[in-house]
């Protein structure tokens, strides 16, 4: 496990019985703390009366202080808590291939939160338009965690030759997305996951082959079935919805990875969507992009994510 990682968050508040308590992990450094917070907004402005999110943000040490003042200040208009913590040089020494060392900071959850059972994590490139109380909720006493299947995968045939042949994972369709995980973090402490995930993510495949989506191939490397496979509305990628509209094609491969009719309600009515690859800042046209716009315009960032995208 990497060192000179803050303290572990040992308070918790507890709110009044009928509440249900949902500990909810982003990472991020500067480069997408807007982000961060339109997730965060869109989480609270969803989230029902009978919800208390508990916010655990792994952030760089470099993070603005402005960024933390705005978001402290959301958190004050909203029935919630936030803690920043500051991830230090954790994950300094992992190989570079392009990932930022946010990228791997949800590694170290489970030790940073030792009075939560399990947690939700999410990337900040993402809009939540309902309450995250069922999810929270589902049951995942004997998983690691519980995922989405990746539905970027599924047409692309070098990535499934990668994950089945170099990842040596049996069935590839049964590869997940990190981007929403609800992590068993009781079960990951007991089994000591962290450290052979960590190993892994440094490592590579038996200690030759590196890994090109590092905390997401060593994940579902590791976590092969102990996965629990979540609702595909949970983590609907836009992109590919977005595509499915030009190609019948990947409309049936993603209707036979997930049911038809399971799909299809996805499509319609997402809880999660996810910008994966096609950002909605900088891609504006794509499927419920102009949801997150118009959270961004209720944001103190509103002007800063135009004046990026106009760059």
């Amino acid at each position: 496990m990497p060192k000179n990682i803050a303290n572990p968050i040992e308070t918790v508040d507890r709110m009044a019985t009928n509440h249900t308590i949902i500990p909810i992990v982003l990472s991020a450094d500067n480069n997408y703390a807007s982000q961060m917070y339109i997730t965060m907004f869109s989480t609270l402005k969803n989230a029902n009366e009978n919800t208390f999110c508990d916010f655990y943000l792994l952030v760089h040490p470099n993070f603005e202080q402005r960024y933390k003042d705005e978001i402290t200040k959301l958190g004050g208009k909203y029935n919630c808590k936030i803690s920043f913590i500051d991830m230090g040089t954790a994950f300094a020494d992992v190989p570079s291939i392009g990932w930022p060392a946010a990228a791997y900071y949800r590694l170290a959850t489970a030790n940073l939160l030792p009075n939560h059972a399990k947690c939700l994590y999410l990337d900040v490139d993402i809009l939540v338009r309902h309450n995250l109380k069922d999810l929270y909720n589902t049951d995942i006493d004997s998983c690691y965690v519980a995922g989405v299947k990746d539905m970027g995968i599924i047409d692309n045939e070098w990535q499934l030759r990668y994950t089945k042949f170099d990842l040596q994972i049996p069935d590839p369709h049964q590869y997940i997305n990190s981007g929403v995980l609800l992590m068993n973090l009781d079960l990951i402490r007991k089994t000591n996951f962290v450290e052979s995930w960590f190993f892994t993510i440094k490592h590579g495949i038996d200690g030759k082959k590196s890994l090109v989506y590092p905390d997401q191939d060593a994940l579902n490397k590791l976590c092969y079935d102990k996965i629990k496979f979540l609702d595909p509305k949970y983590n609907l990628f836009s992109y590919q919805l977005a595509r499915t509209k030009k190609s019948q094609e990947l409309q049936k491969k993603l209707e036979n990875l997930f049911g038809k009719e399971q799909f299809e309600k996805a499509c319609v009515n997402p809880s999660i969507v996810h910008f994966a690859w096609l950002k909605s800042w900088r891609n504006p046209s794509l499927p419920y992009a102009d949801e997150w716009w118009e959270c961004a315009r209720q944001t103190p960032f509103y002007e800063e994510i135009l004046h990026k995208r106009i760059d």
